[in-house]
């Protein structure tokens, strides 16, 4: 093109001179070429649109999981592990290959891959030490790369000897550990044995050369077996495939080409099963490897694209979670409270897609089942265990609960979960107050609804956990009364109430200190109930400030489980009260209140007798468990009846292990007698 523009110029230099006939004949033929031009490149526009419009639509997709594996042990055979090094100290017991796991039942690994002949295992040693070590070769990390491995174990004995997997840096030799499996089981209460999936994200070593390390160090630990690992690398070009466990999901992205406006996917395997979605997500939750086809169209055309195996699913052992009955009531003392001869149904809670399940149900018509949410009832009053053990062709694992179920009798109920119980605290208003204590806002009173009790039962007592117990009006009059529900959902009719002086009200930071509030005749209760606490002072002299709160339960979600109430006054556009008051829910901020009427289903006075109490014989002093006198076994529980702790022979003074601030239940036995004491760790 810039030839046809230098060459009329200078052609129209030189001519200009000689006729301007010539020049007129120049410069018309000049813009003929100029216009020529122009409709040239036009066209080629109009044809590069064109080009552009008509582009061959293409179906493609990937996922955000999809990675290719860019180092891979299977540990299946002495030729894979040569370029493994191996440190070797106890000869009887190091690392070897072993088929399949030492624990009657537990599958091998060709349960996950059935391509597998042998993984690398280590036996525990009960009298010697170990300090074995297996080593990677050097291998080179690219950039959104993590590592993978299975690991089979149980988790009682960790503790004694550990296993780590490190990862050195062979630039700076720098160490780093990404895994202990001790601290893994206590975080997360493992107890197995089963085949467990780890993955860890590589992304701080992106460009550098490391190597990967197993150590097992101690005595008297656990038996391990190590199994399928790799290195794997993000990789969202479409050629790669995706590897995941039963249960997760798929992030799929459609890379289709051709500007489309439909999107139809098909999912073996998956839920949903198909989609009109551009980049759907979807749930695997079942072993095997599955196809997945995209259908694209723009309204002329449509093209479709099947990728053979591009989702590997891989089994899962199932990890087991008892489900209480959700009609029971909650207590402080035990999980559940429920009446003897009243049908109830235990729920499986478990994960991992179990196809089996045992339960045990102590001191039920149907002390043993094989349904997966088994309905009995108590036949007799008493402190029960229950456990659940759920298996799958990957493996087994067992929930126990320790005196978890109070059947009949008398207990402390109230509406805050065990899992809840190590964030109580009180529901601090700001300069405003608190909500459930003294506050400036114009609540009156404060309700926490109970449910209707699954039969006929009396309340005779309630106990408030107080907070904070600060007065400067010592003689105010805190009242705690038992009411009915209006037709208005609303507290109704008072059934009955106690009181207490301000200055009576218990607090310690050492323990969970009950206040009692006892009525002076048990009422009787077969619907739902509220009780009531009002009277709270807010004063302030030179002396100090009125400071009482009730614990709460943590803010719940928007929409969670709401049983707090408030009666509030009515201001009018001045702020001045109008005398009118209205009983309000707490949606806002739903939460409960730590507070416990005793109900009675039974003729017991209660499931954990007084007699069974040690008075003021265990307390938590911020960082010991102190046990007075002299007992042959101390165990702990948390509020589902887990057992965390237990001790042999134990010393007046016990050093826990870390755990959840929270209520738990102290067991002291001295021969075959049991005691037992609430501690409140914080």
């Amino acid at each position: 093109m810039e030839l046809f523009l230098v060459v009329p110029a200078t052609i129209i230099a030189v001519l200009f001179f000689k006729s301007k006939f010539l020049l007129i004949f120049v410069q018309n033929m000049f813009n003929e070429i100029n216009s020529a031009m122009r409709n040239i490149t036009l066209l080629c526009a109009f044809l590069s649109a064109f080009s552009l419009s008509a582009q061959t639509l293409t179906a493609d997709f990937t996922a955000a999981e999809a990675a290719h594996v860019s180092y891979y042990q299977g540990f299946d055979s002495e030729e894979e592990l040569a370029d493994w090094s191996f440190q070797v100290t106890n000869e009887d017991a190091t690392w070897h290959l072993a088929e399949r796991p030492y624990v009657t039942g537990l599958p091998s690994f060709t349960a996950f891959n059935p391509e597998s002949k042998y993984s690398l295992a280590i036996r525990y040693d009960d009298y010697n030490q170990q300090d074995e070590t297996a080593t990677s070769p050097v291998v080179h990390i690219e950039p959104g790369s993590r590592c993978e491995f299975y690991l089979c174990f149980s988790g009682g004995f960790l503790v004694f000897a550990d296993l780590t997997l490190s990862v050195t840096d062979v630039a700076t030799n720098e160490i780093t550990q990404l895994f202990s499996a001790f601290r893994w089981a206590q975080e997360v209460g493992y107890d197995g044995p089963n085949w467990m999936p780890f993955d860890f994200d590589l992304s701080g070593y992106a460009g550098c050369d490391v190597r990967f390390s197993f150590h097992y160090k101690g005595s008297g630990g656990e038996d391990m077996l190590i199994d399928d690992f790799r290195v794997v690398q993000e990789d969202l070009l479409g050629d790669s495939r995706v590897s995941i466990h039963e249960g997760d999901a798929v992030h799929f992205e459609d890379l289709s080409v051709g500007n489309p406006t439909v999107w139809m996917w098909d999912f073996e395997g998956g839920d949903p099963s198909s989609s009109s979605e551009q980049n759907p997500v979807v749930v695997y939750p079942h072993a095997g490897t599955y196809k997945v086809s995209l259908t694209v169209a723009d309204g002329q055309a449509e093209h479709a694209v099947t990728k053979e195996g591009f989702v590997e699913v891989t089994a899962v052992a199932p990890t087991a979670k008892i489900g209480l009955p959700e009609e029971a009531y909650l207590s402080p003392w035990t999980a559940c409270f429920v009446p003897v001869g009243v049908p109830l149904q235990f729920r499986d809670l478990s994960e991992g897609y179990p196809t089996a399940w045992e339960w045990q149900l102590q001191g039920t018509d149907c002390p043993e089942s094989n349904e997966q949410n088994p309905l009995v009832s108590y036949v007799s009053e008493g402190v029960y265990s229950l456990s659940l053990r759920v298996s799958n062709n990957a493996g087994i694992a067992t929930d126990m609960l320790q005196y978890a179920v109070q059947a009949g009798g008398a207990q402390y109920i109230w509406n805050i979960s065990p899992e809840e119980n190590a964030s109580l605290a009180p529901a601090y208003l700001s300069f405003f107050g608190y909500y459930g204590g003294s506050n400036w806002l114009g609540m009156q009173a404060f309700a926490e609804y109970f449910a209707k009790p699954l039969a006929k039962a009396k309340v005779s007592e309630v106990v408030v956990y107080f907070a904070s117990v600060t007065t400067v009006t010592p003689d105010a009059q805190i009242k705690v009364a038992l009411y009915n529900v209006g037709e208005d959902g609303m507290p109704g009719d008072e059934l009955a109430s106690a009181t207490l002086r301000a200055d009576e009200l218990e607090y310690s930071d050492a323990t969970f200190e009950e206040t009692i509030f006892r009525f002076s005749n048990p009422v009787e209760i077969e619907e739902a109930f509220f009780v009531v606490v009002s009277g709270f002072p807010n004063n302030s002299t030179d002396e100090g400030t009125d400071d009482i709160a009730m614990f709460c339960s943590p803010v719940r979600p928007e929409g969670g489980k709401c049983t707090a109430y408030h009666l509030l006054e009515e201001w009018d556009e001045n702020d001045q009260p109008t005398g009118k008051l209205e009983w309000m829910a707490n949606v806002d901020s739903p939460l409960s209140f730590a507070l416990c009427p005793l109900l009675d289903y039974g003729s017991r006075e209660s499931g954990i007798s007084e007699a069974d109490l040690l008075s003021s014989s265990v307390y938590w002093d911020g960082s010991c468990l102190h046990v007075d006198g002299a007992c042959d076994r101390v165990l702990l529980y948390n509020g589902i009846g887990t057992q965390v702790y237990a001790t042999e022979n134990p010393s007046s003074v016990l050093l826990l292990p870390s755990l959840p601030n929270g209520i738990y239940i102290v067991e002291l036995w001295k021969g075959f007698v049991r005691q037992a004491e609430k501690v409140w760790i914080h």
